[in-house]
C-alpha cells in the first residue's frame, strides 16, 4: 500500500500536473499541447504542424517556445547554452521537489537522467558512443540485405491497405523490425516495442 501511494504520488508530481496543464492548453487549441498530449499520432497531425509553422519561425507555446524551422532546430542543437529538460526543472516549488524526491522509485526512466534522451554534453556524447557501434555506416551496410528484405515485406503488406498511412503502416515498422532483430525481440512482440517507444516520448 505504501509503495503504491509513493508510485502514484511520483507520477502525479512528475507527470500528472504537466499532463493536466497540457490538456487545458490542448482544449484551448494550442497545437504543441495537442501533439504532446496524444498517445497516438493525431489524425490531423499535418494540419497541427502547419498551424505551428503559420505562427512564424519561432513562437511562444504555453510557458515555452516552439519552432518547426529546421535551421533554428540545428542552431539550438549546436548551442551548448541550451539544455534538455530535467526533473529539477519541473517545478520551482520546494514542496513539489521534496515530494518528487521522497516518491522517487529509483528506476530507469526514459524521461529522466541517465537516459540518453535527457543528458547533456559531455555525458550525452559518452552514452551515444556506447550505443553507436551497431549503427555505423559499415555496420548498417552489412545489414543492407536484411533491411531490403524487411522493406520489401512491408511494401507487399501495403497492398492490403487501400489507403495506407505511410508513417504507421510502413516507415515506422522498418526500424522497429530491424532493431528488434538486433536486440533479439521476437517478431510477435514488435507491436509491443512500437507501443513502448511511442509511450516513452509522451508524458
Amino acid at each position: 500500500m505504501h509503495d503504491r501511494i509513493k508510485q502514484r504520488t511520483h507520477w502525479a508530481v512528475t507527470h500528472g500536473m504537466a499532463r493536466a496543464y497540457l490538456k487545458v492548453l490542448a482544449r484551448r487549441g494550442e497545437p504543441v499541447a495537442q501533439l504532446g498530449i496524444d498517445t497516438a499520432q493525431a489524425a490531423d497531425i499535418y494540419a497541427i504542424i502547419d498551424k505551428i509553422r503559420g505562427r512564424g519561425r519561432i513562437s511562444q507555446a504555453g510557458d515555452g517556445w516552439i519552432t518547426a524551422d529546421a535551421q533554428i532546430v540545428r542552431t539550438i542543437f549546436r548551442d551548448n547554452r541550451f539544455v534538455t529538460f530535467k526533473p529539477e526543472h519541473r517545478s520551482s516549488s520546494p514542496i513539489i521537489q521534496r515530494l518528487a524526491a521522497w516518491s522517487d522509485p529509483q528506476l530507469l526512466n526514459p524521461a529522466e537522467p541517465p537516459s540518453i534522451l535527457i543528458t547533456d554534453p559531455p555525458d550525452h556524447g559518452r552514452l551515444r558512443r556506447l550505443v553507436a557501434a551497431p549503427f555505423t555506416p559499415r555496420a548498417i551496410e552489412a545489414l543492407r540485405g536484411r533491411i531490403q528484405e524487411v522493406t520489401n515485406g512491408h511494401l507487399d503488406a501495403l497492398e492490403q491497405h487501400p489507403h495506407p498511412d505511410l508513417i504507421p503502416d510502413f516507415t515506422a515498422k522498418i526500424p522497429i523490425a530491424v532493431i528488434g532483430e538486433m536486440i533479439a525481440v521476437p517478431p510477435q512482440d514488435y507491436s509491443l516495442l512500437y507501443t513502448a517507444m511511442n509511450r516513452a516520448i509522451q508524458l
